[in-house]
Parts: structure tokens; sequence; C-alpha cells
């Protein structure tokens, strides 16, 4: 490619003429790579495993009361009830959380957005671009650990939904991996404000 000005050669790719300094014609727009559909990659609902910790405490408590029960036979009937009461009721609501929780939230992972959709009679979505995404991280409690579930926190430049957490999911980590990586991939090419 030659100067249009001073007929001076000039290397492909150069804004400038290096001997006379004028613009060389406007260089032609990088070419976007072609647009790919957008796919699902993962979908995913609470784990029933991430209240291992509060089925551990029940089955503590009922093995608590077994033997508070064997030891002491003439407990008043009363107390007897009471606490075998309070374990059901225990049991009742975590149950119920659990069938709420399962029944109730959806998360979905696309090529390009995160969706959360919450409702059983009534649905609202949560849609959260993944170009937005700022950091992703994930946290797991000791009886989390043991089964492979865990929380996963997204923080984003989004205004209505600047912080997303995907709760109780099985496999964080691999979740997390997954959405850092399409993020990853959606920003190349792209000119961020703090490289300029």
């Amino acid at each position: 490619m030659n100067c249009s000005k001073c007929g001076q050669a000039v290397a492909d790719g150069s804004a400038f003429c290096n001997r006379c300094g004028a613009p060389i014609a406007a260089l032609a727009p990088p070419v976007p790579p072609p647009s790919q559909p957008e796919t699902e990659i993962w979908a995913g609902r609470f784990s029933g495993k991430s209240m291992g910790l509060a089925v551990v405490a029940l089955v503590a408590f009922a093995a608590a009361l077994v033997v508070l029960f064997v030891a002491k036979p003439d407990l008043p009937r009363w107390l007897a009830l009471t606490l075998g009461g309070m374990w059901t009721l225990f049991a009742l609501i975590l149950l119920v959380r659990f069938l709420v929780e399962r029944w109730t939230v959806r998360y979905r992972l696309t090529t390009e957005r995160l969706f959360e959709e919450k409702g059983l009679l009534r649905r609202e979505v949560t849609e959260l671009e993944l170009i937005r995404v700022d950091d992703v991280s994930f946290a797991q409690n000791v009886i989390e650990r043991l089964f492979n579930v865990g929380s996963v926190s997204i923080s984003s430049t989004d205004s209505d939904e600047p912080r997303l957490v995907l709760r109780g999911i099985a496999g964080p980590e691999m979740v997390k991996e997954m959405i850092r990586s399409q993020m990853k991939r959606l920003r190349q090419g792209t000119v961020q404000l703090k490289e300029i």
C-alpha cells in the first residue's frame, strides 16, 4: 500500500504515513466472527443436598430424643409430646422449604445470558447479559462440600440486578467456571475502558 499524498510505501495496518504524516485511508473495520445462535449450556435447580446441615441437625435431634426416651421412660407425657412436636415441626419446615425452593426456582445459562426464573403460579424471570458480569465466586459450607453443592454469586454492571446468587446448586465450581469462560469469550474483541 502507498501513501496517497507522497507515494511512499506504507506498511499494512498503518494509520499514518511515516514520511509525510498524512492519514492513510480508513482501515476496514474488523470482520466480526460469524454469528452463532444462542444455545443453552447448563440448567439447574435447587438441590436438596444443600440442606444437608439442617438434615444432620434434624437427625441429631431425633437421636437425642430417642436416647432421652430410652433413658427416662417415666418422662411426663406432655414433655414427650412437646419434644416430638418440635421435631415434627422442624421436619415439616425443612420439607416445605425444600419443595418451595425446588419447584419455584430454576436457573439457565446460555452462551450469552444467565436466567433466573422464580414462581409457581406467577413467574418472574431475571436475565443477566454475561458480557456485563464483573466477578463470579462460589461458596460452600462443610456439609455442602461433602455433597458438592453450594451457591454461586455473580456481580455485574447491570442496574436492575447488580448481584445475582444461584443458591443450593449442584457443582457450583463447575457452574462458576462455565459463567466465567462464557464471559471471557464474549469480551474477546471488545475494548474495555480500563485498557485504553
